[in-house]
């Protein structure tokens, strides 16, 4: 649930103020640190060594807490936030992989398209009686706007609020994603990194890779999806361009 006051007094804790430069070296850490680890899991992934590292990335991620409570966040969040609402309500982070995933089709790449991100919204929203938030980030906004349009979908009701995150780089988008409450991932490693590192709840892309594909061949489900995070869609969910119907 969110509680702006209290995030802003840590990130006022940990950046000595509100100075826009600290937060952008904060920021740009993140994503520093979100590169390191995937060095790190490929490693891991050669060496069989998988409980090793695990332990490392966990104790590492106890310090993003105080990486993302950083001003230039805590300011994107409260600006974000529709004024009416003067209760706590729950934040849902929303990754959208598009760019070049819609076109490698050939390699077992899939990417969803607007019916798997309301069947997620869904599921995640159905016992809540507090209002709803969703941040949406993408490397595709303009596609996103086109083809999910979550803004569109929930314009009637008045507990749904629908924002972007635009004109922000990979560190911040990684630690917005990580302060949300719960997170609905498309494809993709980015969005898989947001929500392990903080543990938070997960909706990902049940359909990937495509079955009988070169990625396929190199995947193995257990070790990728957690056994508590949520798959959900299918072959249909698939966005237009890879012959889906959404």
């Amino acid at each position: 649930m969110d509680d702006s006051n209290s995030t802003e007094r840590r990130a006022q804790w940990f950046c000595g103020g509100s100075q826009s430069s600290s937060a952008c070296i904060l920021i740009r850490s993140v994503c520093y640190y979100f590169i390191l680890c995937q060095i790190l899991w490929v490693w891991d992934r050669c060496l069989r060594g998988a409980g090793c590292i695990c332990i490392v990335l966990r104790i590492l991620s106890c310090f993003c807490p105080a990486l993302l409570h950083t001003a230039h966040l805590c300011r994107f969040l409260k600006q974000v936030r529709p004024p009416a609402w003067n209760v706590s309500f729950f934040r849902v982070g929303v990754h959208v992989r598009a760019g070049d995933v819609l076109w490698l089709i050939w390699r077992g790449h899939t990417a969803p398209g607007q019916s798997y991100y309301i069947k997620a919204a869904n599921y995640l929203t159905a016992n809540l009686t507090v209002p709803v938030q969703y941040i949406v980030t993408s490397d595709d906004l303009r596609w996103t706007k086109r083809r999910i349009a979550l803004e569109v979908v929930f314009q009637n009701r008045s507990n749904v609020s629908v924002v972007y995150s635009e004109g922000k780089d990979a560190g911040f988008d990684m630690a917005l994603l990580s302060s949300c409450d719960a997170l609905i991932m498309s494809t993709g490693t980015f969005g898989w990194w947001a929500s392990w590192l903080t543990n938070i709840t997960t909706i990902y892309y049940r359909y990937w890779p495509r079955p009988g594909t070169f990625v396929d061949s190199l995947f193995t489900r257990e070790d990728y999806f957690p056994p508590h995070w949520i798959g959900l869609g299918d072959e249909s969910d698939l966005a237009k361009e890879q012959g889906g119907k959404s």
